[in-house]
């Protein structure tokens, strides 16, 4: 009787891995560190973004079950956005619109991203123009190294691509 709810657990269940799993890639040192990509909250979230975005693009490419979970991991994305603000004391009023500019960021990284998703190869060349401008308006972009950072991109969209679906809708980044 109670198989919806015990069904939708497990979404969210699988749906709060892959969030984590995606929060600890785009936190990797190595990005800040040799790739020179601010470590400012906003370069966090640039780099959160970008990884939620590979991480969506691959799960629209498993299917309907890839599209449910897909919607659970940008629910996540969003709960988190609200946690992580009340967290740093934003204020209660303001965290709702804090909130859905996060959201509305994702959405236009997504719309951003989407000729380097859909190229074909996915080559450092299309990484390249994307990133140079969805990164310009950070503070400290000038320092960023951009063909790095699209060689980095290209290898892990490469990598999520061969990443079984069953792995990938078992809420795993890694098999």
């Amino acid at each position: 009787m109670f198989a919806w709810l015990n069904a939708r657990s497990d979404l969210q269940r699988r749906a709060l891995a892959l969030h984590e799993a995606i929060v600890a890639d785009a936190r990797n040192p190595h990005l800040y560190a040799t790739l020179k990509v601010p470590d400012t909250t906003d370069g966090r979230l640039e780099l959160l973004a970008l990884h939620v975005v590979l991480v969506l693009d691959r799960l629209d490419r498993a299917g309907e079950p890839g599209r449910k979970l897909a919607q659970a991991v940008t629910e996540t994305y969003v709960t988190a956005m609200d946690d992580a603000m009340r967290a740093i004391g934003v204020g209660d009023l303001s965290v709702p619109r804090k909130v859905k500019k996060a959201a509305a960021m994702l959405y236009d990284r997504h719309r951003a991203y989407a000729p380097a998703l859909a190229a074909s190869p996915r080559t450092d060349s299309v990484w390249h123009d994307a990133l140079t401008a969805t990164l310009a308006p950070l503070e400290g972009a000038v320092d960023i190294d951009v063909s790095a950072l699209a060689h980095y991109t290209a290898a892990r969209a490469d990598s999520l691509a061969q990443l079984p679906d069953d792995t990938l809708l078992a809420g795993r980044l890694t098999g």
